[in-house]
């Protein structure tokens, strides 16, 4: 077990370059390694990310990335991007697997609420494949609620799906009522999306 104090949690920039290849290594073992709850091997091959891609969100001044770090070594990460002027989507949510079940996913998860009420979002998604139930559980126990809209999973090239799976898209407000705008629905009804 790891203390938890001896992790912190930053935005990266272009200056951290020389971190990519660690954070190509941490995102495709989080999401195609065997050895973590978080593991969707069973369903999609080949890498999440590559490192060219990783090297352009890494440039990206749009979207905001946030890792994790054990001493010098990234062992987690997350990323928001917008998709309007209110909401945004969590991208790349992943965590060393000898890290998991330890709280940092948590850790990382609210980080990037916080870090996105200072971007001026009041909205976060966030998609999942509708097969794994697990993660969907996860992601509910942190306030991100299903309104129905579901699309086919689209992934890069790259990947192959080995069956067919929906994207359940969540959504959760990052404020309360008491400190802003409402439950996400109130958010939702107010921005008549």
């Amino acid at each position: 077990m790891v203390q938890k104090d001896s992790i912190y949690i930053r935005q990266i920039t272009p200056d951290d370059s020389g971190h990519i290849q660690t954070i190509v290594t941490v995102i495709n073992r989080a999401y195609r390694g065997g050895d973590g709850w978080t593991s969707s091997k069973d369903l999609i091959i080949g890498n999440r990310i590559e490192l060219e891609g990783a090297t352009t969100l890494l440039e990206d001044q749009c979207g905001t990335f946030l890792c994790a770090f054990h001493g010098r070594n990234v062992v987690g990460t997350i990323r928001i991007d917008p998709v309007g002027e209110s909401e945004c989507i969590l991208r790349y949510i992943a965590v060393q697997p000898e890290y998991q079940s330890q709280g940092l996913g948590t850790r990382l998860l609210y980080s990037a609420f916080e870090k996105a009420k200072l971007l001026g979002y009041t909205i976060v998604r966030i998609g999942v494949a509708d097969a794994r139930t697990d993660i969907l559980q996860w992601y509910r126990r942190h306030g991100f609620q299903d309104f129905g809209e579901k699309m086919q999973c689209q992934t890069p090239q790259h990947l192959l799906i080995k069956k067919d799976l929906l994207s359940i898209t969540l959504k959760r407000s990052l404020y309360t009522s008491s400190e802003h705008l409402g439950s996400v629905e109130d958010t939702l009804e107010n921005k008549h999306i």
